[in-house]
């Protein structure tokens, strides 16, 4: 019997979600996280590997991963682990200086482009109890409306094209 998806992974799945996190237009460095259901050693992925029931399905949550690696995460503040500072909805984002909010994105499809902006192309908003699905790449930033509405809106060109050039 197929598992749905929707409903989370469950004892004996093994799931991969690409993550990145942003403060401003700084990139942090990718998590460790070892001892849980939901790890990432160090690869800028999240493996979704529930070993009790009480790591499945909607426990299995984006809170839960940045919780288990020792920070905290909610629909209104970020804290990475390892440090004292949480960035709260309403503060100012470091390195730019205007009125933030916690964003949290998962990609719409396929990558727009290879090798291009990281955040370039759809996405759609989730919150912090968000369960990742297998394949999926997820972007938590701490940014202003106005940044992440020029990240995501950038377009790729073709690497192999010279600017000014068409093919």
């Amino acid at each position: 019997m197929a598992l749905d998806n929707d409903a989370g992974p469950a004892v004996g799945d093994h799931w991969h979600a690409k993550y990145s996190i942003y403060i401003g237009d700084d990139r942090q460095e990718v998590l460790l996280s070892l001892d849980s259901g939901m790890t990432s050693p160090g690869d800028g992925i999240i493996h979704i590997e529930p070993r009790t029931l009480d790591e499945e399905r909607e426990n299995a949550s984006l809170a839960r991963f940045i919780e288990d690696a020792g920070g905290e995460l909610t629909g209104a503040s970020l804290r990475l682990p390892g440090s004292d500072t949480t960035y709260r909805t309403g503060d100012d984002v470091p390195g730019i200086g205007a009125t933030g909010s916690v964003f949290i994105l998962k990609e719409k499809g396929p990558p727009s482009c290879s090798g291009g902006p990281e955040l370039a192309g759809p996405h759609d908003f989730v919150t912090a109890d968000y369960v990742p699905q297998d394949g999926e790449r997820i972007r938590i930033l701490f940014t202003t409306d106005e940044a992440l509405q020029v990240k995501t809106q950038a377009t790729c060109t073709p690497p192999n094209l010279a600017p000014g050039r068409t093919p």
